[in-house]
């Protein structure tokens, strides 16, 4: 059984590159050491700016991978990126779902959003990695949903934490994981 290491996302490309940076360095001193870091730009930076990130990351091998650092229709770049350090794709196979079949690295896997979920059903069953299931703003019923494929993505080639967020939801009745609750709310 896979065991996680802890795992943390720090969202960056709020505030100015140099202040980021300094804030990250001064995170990796407190991180344990067995500890994982997955960075998310959400597709804010050009270029330069995440040559300037990867710089200060090249040696760091705490870093799970750097979640959309480019505009998700910069698909070269990314892929250029991807030469460096690991790259998880989030946004760009939303807007490029060719990109589902075509990349290699991380995918960020939203089932919920994505359509009909037997697609990414097929790959987890197939045993294609690099796959992470992440919750959208799902219902109780798409909540089991998500988990169930968690679950088999973490018996997959690739085991990683899944980006459940867990809490981030209502209470109301429509995001219970009963169905019957569920249907008697709506």
């Amino acid at each position: 059984h896979h065991k996680y290491q802890p795992t943390f996302k720090l969202k960056v490309g709020l505030k100015s590159i140099t202040a980021e940076i300094r804030q990250f360095h001064e995170i990796l001193e407190v991180l344990p050491h067995n500890a994982r870091l997955r960075l998310d730009a959400n597709g804010t930076w050009d270029r330069q700016q995440a040559q300037t990130w990867i710089n200060s990351l090249l040696l760091e091998e705490r870093l799970e991978w750097l979640e959309q650092p480019l505009p998700p229709d910069d698909i070269d770049g990314l892929y250029e990126l991807a030469k460096k350090v690991p790259i998880a794709l989030d946004e760009s196979l939303m807007t490029s779902p060719s990109l589902r079949a075509a990349w290699h690295g991380w995918q960020i896997r939203r089932p919920a959003i994505e359509g009909d979920p037997r697609k990414i059903l097929k790959e987890l069953n197939q045993k294609i990695g690099y796959r992470v299931i992440s919750t959208a703003f799902e219902t109780g019923i798409g909540r089991r949903w998500v988990n169930h494929l968690a679950a088999l993505q973490e018996k997959g080639p690739t085991p990683t934490a899944p980006g459940l967020a867990p809490g981030w939801c209502p209470s109301t009745q429509l995001f219970s994981s009963n169905p019957e609750s569920v249907w008697d709310a709506a």
